[in-house]
């Protein structure tokens, strides 16, 4: 039932997205958590100061990000008819899969950082019909550094740039100058402005926090957190081994789309290595792959019985947790 209303009914598709945003952060914004300060850098002390104060600020502002990046993704799948269109499945998914804990409800050192990264993930997949090629990889690299800045970790995703390049056949050596200029300047840019004012050494104290084990001082996630990740893993796994099984029956550009998305969420788990006592925020990264591929699975099944029961349980976990009934 919920998923063909996801194939039919766009009207309904709406209503049930609203509802589902108000019941899963109507706690949060009643009794919005205190945002985390631990362990973060200079320039994230900074950008979070506001929100430290006003932490309801902090709330609206999360939740704004989220539905944006929700329904701009969505968009995005549709157009390159990655899920077909007048659907609001992506969108749904990207919400409850992006606010499926209590720690999501806030903003944190990631939220800065993860629209940067969501649009560094389509600028990858429209790489092969970019009409600006060198603009793309230049802003794309540019920004995965800002990224960074605000959250350590995505400096990686650099590396997922120059992955995504050999995915799309993208061999000469002008893409890959081009990409690691504009990696760089952020970092020149950060440097010349601290060189101005006398502080050249604080470059690395300022951008990048100090290495901290994610393994370590980082208490397990409650019982009812565990089910969700658990569940939403499984059927991410499930999806995964749809689309790999029946890779070669697609056309070149879902083939494409298909290793774009696995090599981001391979660069997502191993981002977790460094993300500290951030490490379950980092986790909600591998939800945008997530949210591609279940979303496209889930639309082309026939038996969807036990799947919306899956995806009914979801919601509910998550719903009670949010609330701190369970």
């Amino acid at each position: 039932m919920l998923i063909r209303i996801f194939k039919t009914n766009y009207p309904a598709q709406v209503i049930l997205f609203i509802v589902t945003a108000i019941l899963l952060w109507m706690h949060g914004l009643l009794n919005p958590f205190p945002v985390d300060t631990n362990n973060l850098s200079q320039i994230q002390l900074t950008l979070l100061k506001p929100f430290v104060a006003v932490p309801f600020l902090g709330v609206i502002t999360a939740l704004t990000l989220t539905i944006v990046e929700a329904l701009v993704f969505n968009q995005f799948l549709s157009a390159k008819e990655f899920v077909q269109r007048n659907t609001l499945l992506p969108a749904f998914l990207f919400l409850l899969l992006f606010s499926h804990g209590p720690h999501l409800l806030q903003v944190n050192a990631l939220t800065v950082a993860t629209p940067l990264l969501l649009l560094l993930l389509m600028l990858m997949i429209h790489l092969p019909d970019s009409s600006e090629l060198y603009v793309t990889l230049f802003f794309s690299a540019f920004f995965t550094t800002v990224a960074s800045f605000f959250y350590a970790p995505a400096i990686f995703f650099l590396a997922f740039i120059w992955v995504s390049f050999i995915v799309n056949g993208v061999f000469t050596w002008r893409e890959w100058v081009i990409s690691l200029l504009g990696g760089i300047m952020p970092i020149v840019f950060i440097w010349s402005w601290l060189y101005l004012n006398d502080q050249p050494d604080l470059l690395s104290n300022l951008v990048w926090p100090r290495y901290i084990n994610p393994f370590s001082n980082n208490p397990l996630p409650p019982v009812p957190e565990t089910i969700v990740s658990i569940m939403i893993g499984l059927m991410f796994m499930a999806a995964f081994r749809y689309h790999l099984s029946s890779l070669l029956e697609n056309v070149l550009s879902f083939r494409r789309q298909f290793w774009t998305l696995t090599w981001f969420t391979i660069f997502a788990l191993g981002s977790c290595l460094f993300s500290g006592q951030q490490v379950y925020q980092n986790l909600a990264l591998v939800s945008i792959p997530a949210v591609a591929l279940t979303s496209a699975w889930l639309l082309i099944r026939k038996r969807q019985r036990w799947l919306d029961v899956i995806l009914l349980t979801l919601f509910i976990l998550t719903f009670l947790q949010n609330q701190r009934i369970i």
